[in-house]
């Protein structure tokens, strides 16, 4: 990602002079030399600030939108509302609850649903009854996020006498979140149509195909609604037949499934869930209707996931062989995958190595799980091969080599290491470098290589790289090598470690409203990536620390040239770890996750964290599709507005 950003908003309808000249000379100002040392892989971005518009209406189609706008720019009385949420103060916040303004309570009880405070339950389930629907639209998203069960019977109650359209989707959309078989009931037996029938049914598949309520009535609803005449209703039970723990609830009625399947046209929406699901039965009563919708379906997703339930010892294998050069990268890479997944037959080595040794390299994603499956194999020479070939500098083709060669045992895999040291990039040779020192603990055991890393340690101590000599001399120093020779450089620091100066790089914890005033209410961050623009559409009254902490970034300049690390077919694609460019790096500081009233569909961005619940730094991710397991996990801030299309190109 390479960032330049403007501090450009609107006045009235337009942009002022002034600031219109400043967004022409800083967008001017995007350095040309790093797309040609990025090359053409990976994303670089740039953040333009903009003013207010609509949320996209091809991406929320049935789906209630984003929170509408409650002045929380202007408004300091609602701004400390949300300082109340970013230090967790859930007593706080519950007293404004009473409070005279509705806008104020509202945005409270937005506020505890965001915190998840489990305490605040019986203070909001009133407020489902409150005059203002604001209110009770809030609080019945708070009670949906929090997630407690027995908030279910006062959020029926409330549905049954509910006549507001946004306050009903937000009760349908809570009861979808509580855990239990009452919420499923409700939901059965309400009697919903339209637009209302398509959020129940998206409610249903949550509850059950989270694994949280094992309801046979859920499951023969979800199963009924697969043939049903309005596709968005057989795209919500479809979602119910998707998540890898649910199918031994769903297994035995696999045969309705494949026979909804068998009605679909191929480019129906909801095939791809069901061919997900069935893919993951490992049936090989499923091979032959994968095998025709890996092929002919018009949806790059849904053959992305029929490549991963074939069989790469079945009939299924010219059908792999063939998607490596698919079109689609996100196809290709689904089947190389599928491809390394298991052993293989030893007659697929030919092929793969033939399939190596004629591609352009461009492919990383394709060659890895490949290469690796071959180091696994310890298929030597075609390994090495490959290796060699990598020009000096491809910091990207490295990646896919460093992977590769973990897996590649013996004295091969050292020198090929060895041979990166000497590589012009520094990323390049400080990485070879760590390989070599890990390598090094699992090999010291075994006397007969201690000659070897001796010689590489000491051949080391002298580098160009400050953090490779420091590796090196900490090699040295190991205790298998007590009365060798160790050379010492007078400049090695080994306090060095290289990368960014973490210290330095932490954002405000704590909301500058003035800075979120410039940036407006809809400010739109820009991806300028070596496959094309992607513009995305920020909710600040959604996440107003998240956007901060994102800008912060892009300002600070810490996104310049950092890599999308992780990009997995059909789910979502992942970027911002600016201090190891591999998704193994803390960003120094991390922020409490806000949760939104947007959904995780096609398009929509969030954040990523390391595992907890508050921890999200500066990794953020867009979703290739609606992924109704990442609501309420993971802060939602905005949505790709134009550059879906790239979106699906990114490797």
């Amino acid at each position: 990602l390479w960032v330049t950003s403007t501090s450009q908003h609107r006045k009235s309808s337009r942009f002022s002079r002034r600031a219109a000249s400043k967004a022409r000379t800083e967008m001017n100002l995007i350095p040309q030399p790093i797309l040609s040392r990025v090359g053409l892989l990976f994303p670089l971005a740039a953040l333009l600030l903009a003013g207010c518009s609509d949320v996209g209406s091809d991406l929320f189609v049935g789906i209630p939108t984003s929170r509408p706008s409650d002045g929380l720019l202007t408004d300091a009385s609602l701004q400390s509302v949300v300082d109340l949420q970013v230090v967790g103060d859930m007593y706080g916040l519950v007293e404004l609850l009473g409070d005279e303004r509705s806008d104020i309570k509202a945005r409270a009880a937005f506020a505890l649903g965001s915190i998840g405070a489990v305490e605040s339950v019986d203070a909001l389930m009133p407020l489902l009854q409150d005059a203002a629907p604001d209110v009770r639209r809030d609080a019945a998203f708070a009670l949906g996020r929090i997630g407690d069960a027995d908030a279910v019977r006062a959020v029926r109650r409330a549905l049954d006498s509910e006549h507001a359209s946004e306050v009903r989707a937000a009760l349908i959309g809570a009861l979808g979140m509580l855990p239990s078989e009452q919420a499923a009931d409700a939901l059965l037996t309400d009697d919903l149509s339209g637009e209302e029938n398509v959020l129940r049914v998206y409610a249903l598949s949550r509850l059950g195909g989270s694994g949280a309520v094992a309801s046979d009535a859920l499951r023969q609803r979800v199963v009924d609604d697969l043939t049903h005449v309005d596709p968005r209703v057989r795209d919500a039970a479809a979602h119910y037949f998707r998540p890898p723990n649910n199918v031994r609830r769903w297994a035995s009625r696999s045969l309705f499934l494949r026979s909804a399947l068998d009605t679909y046209d191929k480019g129906d929406p909801a095939a791809m869930h069901l061919v997900r699901g069935l893919s993951r039965m490992n049936d090989v009563l499923n091979g032959s209707r994968l095998r025709e919708w890996a092929t002919e379906a018009t949806d790059w997703r849904t053959r992305a996931d029929a490549m991963h339930g074939m069989d790469p010892i079945s009939a299924s294998v010219p059908v792999l062989l063939e998607a490596l050069n698919a079109p689609d990268v996100n196809v290709a890479v689904a089947a190389a995958e599928r491809l390394g997944q298991d052993a293989i037959h030893e007659g697929l080595i030919a092929p793969i190595e033939a399939w190596l040794h004629g591609s352009d390299g461009a492919r990383l994603g394709v060659a890895a799980p490949l290469l690796v499956q071959l180091a696994r194999l310890e298929r030597v020479a075609t390994v090495r091969a490959w290796i060699d070939q990598i020009p000096p500098g491809d910091e990207f083709r490295w990646n896919v080599g460093f992977e590769t060669l973990a897996y590649l045992p013996g004295e091969e895999a050292i020198q090929a290491l060895v041979s990166a040291l000497d590589d012009p990039s520094d990323v390049v040779a400080n990485r070879a470098m760590a390989a070599l020192a890990a390598r090094w603990n699992n090999d010291r055991p075994t006397p007969e290589t201690h000659d070897l890393y001796y010689e590489v340690f000491r051949g080391a101590s002298d580098h160009r790289v400050a953090s490779l000599r420091a590796i090196a001399q900490r090699g040295l120093g190991s205790p298998e090598f007590v009365g060798r020779p160790a050379y010492v450089s007078a400049s090695v620091d080994p306090e060095v470690t290289g990368g960014v100066d973490l210290d330095t790089t932490a954002p405000p914890q704590v909301i500058d409203w003035a800075r979120l005033a410039e940036l407006g209410e809809r400010p739109m961050l820009e991806l300028q990536t070596t496959r094309g623009r992607i513009l995305i559409r920020m909710a600040v009254g959604e996440a107003p620390l998240t956007i901060q902490t994102v800008s912060w970034l892009a300002d600070a300049g810490l996104y310049d040239g950092v890599p999308f690390h992780r990009v997995v077919p059909n789910f979502v694609v992942q970027a911002g770890d600016f201090s190891e460019r591999d998704g193994s790096g803390e960003p120094g500081f991390s922020t409490r996750v806000e949760l939104t009233s947007l959904s995780f569909l096609r398009g929509v961005v969030g954040m990523a964290n390391s595992g907890s619940r508050d921890s999200q730094g500066s990794q953020f991710m867009i979703a290739h599709s609606r992924h109704l397991e990442l609501d309420g996990a993971f802060t939602a801030f905005g949505w790709v507005e134009e550059g879906l299309d790239i979106l699906d190109r990114l490797e």
